[in-house]
């Protein structure tokens, strides 16, 4: 029965969703809930003492959790691109706020649409602008982010904008965004269809409104100045300890007011009837640094804290309810598994894996592996790699021929990678030929890429000052 589970899934989805009767589809909807910079430990679902997710812990009672998912980098636009190509950085190809994916690469809306199904996304944020490519394969993309009296949505990127009244990062976007897809789901969707969703507020700044500003520390009565994170030299590891401590109880309160607007979005499914027929699957692009390393923010390195997020899938006729799995799973194989659960190949471009027979039960194929890159702003890229119950860090030297200094850390004794250690034992060694194999399959699978247009952003004035203000953008 084992053997056949993988080949019969399609069919007992099939099967299941036809059974329910009422207006849900042949084939499952598919809803992908990305929230920015979330940190997994900061979950109660993944252990975080205070309760800053109750509806994203529902969705884990429900459904199977992931316990070692990883990002493909620790930021948003090439992360995401991952989520959407199963390709990693280096050969999506948009690892810089510069770049636009090429038109010819297979997106998974793309997939789906080809396939008859509906595509919609809902967004907010200036990295999730549809400059960068994000639209691809979408009927409707929308950014629910504004800029004086710009809607930062498909086609704005090219021209003129108004004043900025707010900075991006100063905004409050999750209700909103929660607003236009309740509106979304009630009015326009029409079974099946694939539905994105992008929740932008954990991002810096942490402003979470009333009540939620002093849910997890009502007690503070300083007058510290938390604004303009990323720039603000006070917000540093020398900065007071009950400060500090409000600053994460403010970024927790922005994720339980992220999580209340999650739930708004399983009711509206509820509402209609399409809550169990419809594969829910939530995640993070990345997390975010508390001085865990020295450093805050995000895009600075490939520790634990920035590449380890949350992963949770739910359906009850495709995914074990109640299940917290193991297994690695790298953000390469997000497409193809979701497309598995539909019953519908990734196509040869897409390098991740269908794990969809793992959602409904079968054990974890072996092998499985997590790699992310970063080179933002870097000379040569630095790579990371989860194997096991190793991490693994290789800072590139140089390109040709490749040179690399690795260390590695043993994350079951050392989960909060504080002791590095050299590899140069066996192990070390067999991480060295994994990632070159690794690498050169890369370069033979780039060959084979087929070629579109040039793959550069046209970003507005206002959109460049607003990566500017973020830090993803430097002059």
């Amino acid at each position: 029965m084992r053997r056949l589970l993988p080949a019969l899934l399609p069919a007992l989805v099939l099967l299941g969703a036809c059974g329910r009767g009422g207006d849900t589809p042949a084939r499952p909807n598919i809803i992908l809930i990305s929230i920015d910079t979330l940190r997994a430990d900061h979950l109660s679902c993944y252990g975080y003492p205070r309760p800053t997710s109750p509806n994203i812990d529902r969705l884990a009672r429900e459904g199977t959790l992931f316990t070692r998912a990883y990002a493909s980098s620790s930021w948003t636009i090439p992360s995401h691109m991952t989520m959407f190509t199963s390709l990693p950085p280096s050969l999506h190809g948009v690892d810089d706020v510069g770049k636009r994916l090429d038109p010819a690469r297979i997106t998974l809306a793309q997939r789906l649409r080809d396939s008859g199904y509906q595509t919609a996304a809902f967004v907010s944020g200036p990295t999730m602008h549809a400059a960068f490519g994000f639209d691809h394969g979408f009927d409707r993309y929308e950014n629910t982010t504004t800029f004086g009296d710009e809607d930062f949505t498909r086609g704005d990127a090219t021209r003129p904008t108004a004043a900025t009244r707010q900075r991006s990062h100063q905004e409050v976007t999750s209700p909103v965004v929660a607003e236009r897809v309740e509106h979304w789901i009630d009015a326009d969707a029409r079974p099946p269809f694939f539905l994105f969703v992008h929740f932008w507020d954990p991002h810096y700044d942490y402003i979470p409104p009333p009540p939620y500003d002093t849910r997890f520390d009502p007690s503070w009565k300083g007058d510290f100045d938390f604004s303009n994170v990323e720039f603000n030299t006070a917000i540093s590891p020398d900065m007071p300890a009950r400060a500090f401590k409000h600053l994460v109880s403010l970024y927790d309160g922005e994720i339980a007011f992220t999580d209340a607007a999650v739930g708004r979005l399983i009711a509206a499914l509820e509402q209609r009837g399409w809550l169990d027929g419809t594969l829910v699957a939530l995640t993070a692009d990345h997390g975010e640094e508390f001085f865990d390393h020295g450093n805050k923010g995000h895009m600075m390195t490939l520790f634990e804290e920035v590449l380890h997020v949350p992963l949770i899938f739910r359906m009850p006729s495709a995914v074990r309810a109640g299940r917290r799995s193991d297994a690695i799973f790298g953000s390469v194989n997000l497409m193809p598994t979701l497309l598995g659960v539909a019953g519908i190949g990734a196509g040869p471009e897409a390098v991740g894996r269908n794990l969809s027979a793992h959602l409904a039960g079968e054990d974890a194929p072996a092998g499985l592996w997590a790699f992310a890159e970063l080179s933002l702003r870097r000379k040569f890229p630095l790579y990371a790699a989860r194997l096991a119950d190793r991490k693994y860090l290789a800072e590139v030297t140089a390109k040709s021929p490749l040179a690399m200094d690795v260390s590695y850390y043993g994350l079951s004794s050392d989960p909060e990678e504080q002791h590095p250690r050299p590899a140069t034992d066996d192990a070390g060694h067999q991480f060295d030929e994994h990632l070159r194999v690794h690498l050169a399959e890369m370069d033979t699978v780039r060959a084979g890429l087929p070629k579109g247009k040039d793959g550069t952003a046209e970003l507005s004035e206002e959109t460049k000052r607003q990566l500017r203000a973020l830090g993803y953008l430097r002059d």
